[in-house]
């Protein structure tokens, strides 16, 4: 299992395991949906008070998305490297359907491309034959609430499940 980074993983204290299979995914170690999505709310709230930019992206890697039967990547390997892509400040979970999940606080849109393209050549240079596919949504500039920003996320991915290759989506949403 792959660890959050250690400024990402909440403190250590007590607790039992079931508490920890609500703050991670139990299949890969990166926070679970539920935290993603509390911990979304707390830094849309700071970036408003602070005027700063956040960006929020959905990501899938998947393997012969041009043969007969596309599948999941094998969660661990993407997990690692989002875990080395990605500064500890992010926070990279794993949502309920194995999509997923990275908030890039202080980051606008051009920033989080850039991450994202990182990420993306890390894993065509380390895993072969996979596809990485993401939908991007950023703070102020397309929405003004976590919900918003995935929802608008994940429609991105969507639309760049369309194409057969490598590809990075960014919302043309307005946040009106």
């Amino acid at each position: 299992s792959v660890a959050a980074p250690a400024a990402a993983r909440p403190p250590e204290g007590p607790g039992d395991a079931a508490d920890d299979e609500v703050v991670h995914d139990v299949v890969t170690g990166l926070f679970s949906q539920v935290f993603f999505e509390a911990s979304l709310e707390k830094r849309v709230s700071a970036s408003r008070r602070g005027l700063r930019p956040l960006s929020v992206a959905v990501i899938e890697v998947e393997v012969d998305v041009t043969g007969p039967e596309p599948h999941p990547a094998d969660p661990h390997p993407v997990a690692e490297a989002m875990v080395a892509v990605f500064r500890d400040a992010d926070t990279v979970a794993r949502d309920d359907a194995g999509l997923f999940l990275v908030l890039l606080e202080d980051t606008p849109e051009n920033g989080a491309v850039w991450c994202l393209e990182r990420l993306r050549r890390r894993i065509s240079e380390t895993m072969p034959g996979h596809t990485t596919r993401a939908g991007l949504s950023c703070y102020p500039a397309y929405g003004f609430s976590g919900p918003q920003l995935v929802a608008q996320a994940r429609a991105a991915l969507e639309l760049a499940r369309e194409w057969p290759q490598d590809r990075i989506e960014v919302t043309a949403e307005s946040p009106d």
